[in-house]
């Protein structure tokens, strides 16, 4: 291995320079980074798709959620607090 080669953190890939990605000090394939990272459909910032605090319907970042949405006792739908 090329000390210099990047390698994807969780498939193993050795990358190429132009399939790189990094976020958050994390070094990952194309698909990696699709399938681990999200963009939040409120303010287009990247978050881990773990962290994101939506549903099926919609990606949220904390941040968004905790100042625009909230989630409906009744039936678990989030819902915009303009909405409520």
């Amino acid at each position: 291995m090329n000390k210099n080669e990047k390698i994807c953190v969780y498939c193993g890939q050795v990358l190429d320079e132009g399939n790189v990605y990094e976020f958050h000090d994390k070094i990952m394939c194309e698909g990696c980074f699709n399938e681990h990272t999200a963009v939040c459909e409120c303010c287009n910032d990247r978050i881990w798709q773990n962290d994101s605090r939506g549903d099926e319907s919609i990606t949220l970042c904390y941040d968004c959620y905790d100042d625009y949405y909230t989630t409906c006792e009744d039936c678990g739908r989030i819902i915009h607090n303009d909405s409520v």
